[in-house]
């Protein structure tokens, strides 16, 4: 019996065809490992139509929380033979494959039998179909029967299996207690079949009671993360991958006295939230690329009229339509430039599920601050991603209010700024303030009044750039530094300085320690600000290191072309723009190939 004892991080992936349960069996796997006290993360690929079309849940179990959610893989269920095709080159060298018995007369799959017997891989089949007919006498339970089979060869208690069918299926009886069934017949047939490996899953970690873990999606953490900062209404109209923001805010919202409406658009959606946000209410609105298109022009005014909004941007495959439902991370120079004139916004990127609920009370306090529109990037995979958070780890986030003209400010309309450095006058609010204030989007000095001299148009927009200057120092943590390597000074010159932003990060992040082992000094940064640009970190990055090597999933390099439109330096680029998020070995190959070629003629740091 062959025993797989993994890395310190071992994944885990099952593909099918959309409407297999594919996405099910993931959510049962990954919330049992959580359960036995693992952390884990599960991410997803599903095409836009609702059968048919490559489906894959991707489970990682690590013993640490700094992993990536995507790399190659140790274990591939496979339950249809066309979804062998694009997975098979993600996968280890010993990797062990799990497929359905009936599969092995699929004539696609001569090839690959052929090609594992010329590895180190292991074949083993399940009979995923006869184990639901035998049992249930039905097909519609290979989700749970393909789940409880990986968690019976790791080892996970079928308690906890149970439990997690339970809570998924318990509003619906007679269907739970099919999956109940096809999950006790799974267990047994591993118990009995010898053949089968035993997987050990990474160390299982004991937790007290400040550590207790709860599974989220990142789209929920951003949730969450507007109820803590405050958010009082939302509206949105629903668009894949940003729809369970709304889903979730309309469960959570109202509990905590909040509104949350659907607009016929969004061009209504984001002006009703500018509308609550300008009676005093802190507003959000969430939507994917074609979305953030029509409120480009809202976006605008909400910068002319200084009136705080936050926009989350789930992107995904554009330009159009695009690709619904898989990644990218193309948005950002729309999200930066987008819409006509020059108005100020500030762009916030989590780079994990736990950082999207940060990152949302971040976008929420940069709005309110600094009395402009707020743009959080998030993306397809980490919106969808489920992992597991520390519950402590989202207590007493730092909350940041506007400052309102009151009875005791309302006599510093002129002159009163927020904080004595940003220049940002108290808001006026209906009801509140004694003042009258109208909200235009027609160049406007401090009374409201209209204006249209060149002295004062250069003043006032002069202003509202000024505002912002000194953001990077502002904000906490705006650019993340990782250098683990001992003993370097602020002479040391790097072999290569890589950066990436949202998502992306988790990958560089694995691949820049296997980079060092492999014996190159590495310095990553991983900017949470993306726009106004960290100037001086992006410098000081670009000082210590020979090469600078910008990774992120756009065709164009769209980071690294806004980095020397603001700072002069041109990074070489690596990108992928196929819809698939880089893992961690891709991008220590292609690193380097670029530190290798002969072509190459770095940009000297100093």
């Amino acid at each position: 019996m062959k025993h797989i004892v993994p890395p310190e991080v071992l994944r885990i992936k099952i593909t099918g065809k959309a409407g297999d349960g594919i996405m099910t069996a993931g959510e049962i796997l990954m919330r049992a490992a959580a359960l036995w006290g693992c952390s884990v993360t599960l991410t997803k690929r599903f095409p836009s139509s609702i059968r048919g079309g490559y489906a894959e849940s991707l489970v990682t179990i690590a013993t640490r929380t700094d992993f990536s959610p995507y790399g190659r893989c140790d274990i591939h269920f496979v339950i249809d033979c066309e979804t062998w095709l694009p997975g098979d080159a993600d996968l280890t060298e010993n990797a062990t494959i799990l497929i359905e018995e009936d599969l092995l007369s699929c004539d696609d799959l001569i090839g690959h039998l052929r090609n594992i017997a010329q590895r180190d891989r292991t074949l083993h089949t399940i009979p995923v179909l006869r184990i639901s007919r035998d049992c249930v006498h039905t097909e519609a339970v290979k989700s749970s029967i393909a789940a409880a089979v990986v968690c019976a060869m790791a080892g996970i208690e079928h308690e906890s299996v149970r439990s997690v069918i339970e809570r998924r299926f318990g509003m619906r009886e007679s269907l739970c207690e099919l999956n109940l069934s096809a999950a006790a017949a799974a267990y047994m047939y591993v118990k009995e079949a010898q053949e089968l490996p035993r997987i050990e899953l990474p160390r299982k970690v004991d937790r007290g009671i400040d550590e207790r873990t709860m599974v989220l999606e990142g789209n929920q953490a951003v949730a969450l993360g507007a109820i803590a900062a405050g958010c009082g209404f939302f509206a949105s109209y629903p668009i894949t991958p940003a729809t369970t923001i709304a889903e979730t805010l309309s469960e959570l919202l109202p509990l905590w006295g909040g509104v949350t409406f659907q607009a016929e658009d969004e061009i209504a959606a984001l002006g009703t939230a500018i509308g609550a946000s300008f009676n005093g209410t802190k507003a959000m609105t969430a939507t994917s690329g074609p979305g953030l298109s029509l409120m480009q022009e809202f976006i605008g005014y909400s910068s002319m009229a200084q009136i705080p909004v936050v926009v989350v941007d789930v992107q995904r495959c554009g330009p159009s339509t695009g690709m619904p439902t898989t990644h990218s991370q193309d948005d950002l120079l729309a999200a930066a430039f987008g819409g006509h004139g020059e108005g100020e916004r500030i762009i916030i990127a989590p780079t994990t599920v736990e950082e999207c609920f940060h990152a949302t009370v971040q976008a929420f306090n940069c709005s309110e601050r600094y009395r402009c529109p707020a743009i959080l990037l998030s993306d397809t995979t980490l919106g969808k991603m489920q992992a597991t958070v520390k519950s402590c780890a989202l207590k007493n986030p730092l909350v940041i209010n506007r400052r309102i003209l009151s009875d005791e400010t309302d006599g510093c309309t002129e002159s009163g700024d927020y904080s004595g450095e940003t220049g940002v006058r108290p808001m006026a609010i209906p009801g509140v303030s004694k003042t009258t204030w109208r909200a235009t989007g027609l160049e406007h000095d401090e009374m409201s009044r209209p204006v249209s001299t060149p002295s004062e148009r250069l003043r006032l927009s002069g202003l509202r750039r000024d505002k912002l200057r000194n953001i990077e120092t502002e904000f906490p943590d705006a650019v993340i530094w990782d250098n683990t390597i001992t003993g370097t000074t602020d002479e040391t010159l790097f072999d290569a300085g890589l950066c990436a932003w949202g998502i992306t990060a988790s990958a560089v992040r694995e691949a820049a320690a296997e980079l060092r082992k492999l014996g190159y000094h590495i310095v990553c940064i991983y900017p949470r600000l993306l726009y106004p640009l960290c100037v001086d970190a992006i410098t000081r990055w670009h000082r210590s290191c020979r090469n600078t090597i910008v990774i992120e999933t756009n065709g164009t390099g769209q980071f690294g072309s806004l980095m020397a439109m603001g700072t002069g330096i041109k990074p070489y680029s690596i990108t992928r723009s196929d819809g698939v998020p880089f893992t961690p070995a891709e991008i220590v190959d292609r690193v380097i190939t670029v530190l290798r070629s002969p072509d190459h003629h770095p940009e000297k740091g100093r």
